[in-house]
């Protein structure tokens, strides 16, 4: 028998991972949605004189 490079982890620590991992995305994406908001009243602004 061969061996091979294999990582064992439970359950729980799956769940704990991807856990940490959705958080990670969730506060990227909002960082995302706030910069993009940014960018949009940039675009819209209009200093123009009325």
């Amino acid at each position: 028998m061969e061996a091979r490079n294999i990582r064992v982890i439970t359950y729980q620590q799956l769940i704990r991972d991807a856990e940490a991992s959705y958080q990670q995305y969730l506060e990227k994406s909002k960082a995302k949605g706030r910069i993009k908001k940014l960018l949009d009243e940039i675009e819209t602004y209009d200093d123009s004189p009325s």
